[in-house]
This record gives structure tokens, sequence and C-alpha cells, in this order.
């Protein structure tokens, strides 16, 4: 799953950009995602008050409307069923409006240098194809619960 997104990452960048700045990536070289946290939460309007900036990237997915990243310049909502890509080093602060179920994942992207991210890419995306919260829901759901918590079939399944 955020292998697919992340490759599309790769793909803004050549279209995109200059490349002075695409030839500093090996493009030949595999990109790694090295998964930090992930799992299901509900968000309520007490999420993420303070302004942060992180070294690592997230990937959000909300059931409801109501979430939003308040940048620097503007408030960037976080649309119902559809996968949102906040680059690492952005800063942001989370806000709520009401409950909503909310899935996440913290990763490292390794291959793309700091530099890099915070010139290329510097407010999040959202990707365009609708993704079924509940479908993802149901097929993780029952791995977080487990006493062993995020086993390696549901790591593999996240990545």
């Amino acid at each position: 799953m955020l292998c697919n997104y992340v490759a599309n990452l790769y793909l803004i960048l050549l279209r995109s950009y200059s490349v002075a700045l695409v030839s500093e990536l090996n493009m030949t070289s595999p990109f790694l995602i090295r998964i930090l946290a992930w799992d299901f939460a509900e968000i309520d309007p007490s999420w993420g008050t303070k302004y942060h900036s992180d070294p690592y990237w997230r990937l959000y997915m909300n059931k409801h409307e109501g979430a939003s990243l308040e940048l620097s310049s503007l408030q960037y909502q976080i649309i119902a069923n559809r996968i949102h890509l906040v680059p690492s080093w952005i800063q942001m602060r989370c806000h709520s409006t009401s409950y909503i179920d909310h899935f996440y994942v913290h990763f490292e992207l390794l291959g793309i240098s700091g530099p890099i991210v915070r010139a290329v890419f510097n407010s999040p995306i959202c990707l365009s194809e609708k993704t079924g919260f509940d479908d993802i829901s149901e097929e993780l759901r029952g791995k977080t619960d487990t006493v062993v918590k995020k086993d390696m079939a549901a790591l593999c399944y996240v990545k």
C-alpha cells in the first residue's frame, strides 16, 4: 500500500522539477521505507494543539470530514477517504472539529535527502483516487488488536 504511494512521489519529482535537483537522486537505487508507527485512532478537538515539525513523513486517512492541518500560510483540509501524504519537516498544527476515525502511518523515506524534501515537497499531497477507509480498517483492525501488536503480516500490508 504505502510503497505505491511513495513511488508516486518519485514520479512527481521526475515530471515536475529541475534536472539538477532530480539528478541528485540516484534513480537506479531502490527507495526504502522504514515504518516508525501506524495505527487507528479516534481524533477529537484536542488533536495536535501545538505547532511542530518532525523528521518523518506521515500518511493520513480519515473516515469523515472535519480534520485539517494548519500550515504557516494556509489551512489544509484532510478530505475523508483519501490518502494524504505529509512530507517531513513541514511546520504544522493539527486540528479537528469533531471525533473522527483516523488511520495514520509515520515513516521515513530513505533515499531522498532532507534538503530535497524541503525544496520539492513543501505542502501535503492529496492523492486523487478515493480509498475505502472501511476496507483498510477491516483488513488491519484485527491485526492491531492482537497481543503481538502490529505483527509482520500487518506491517507488510501497510508497506
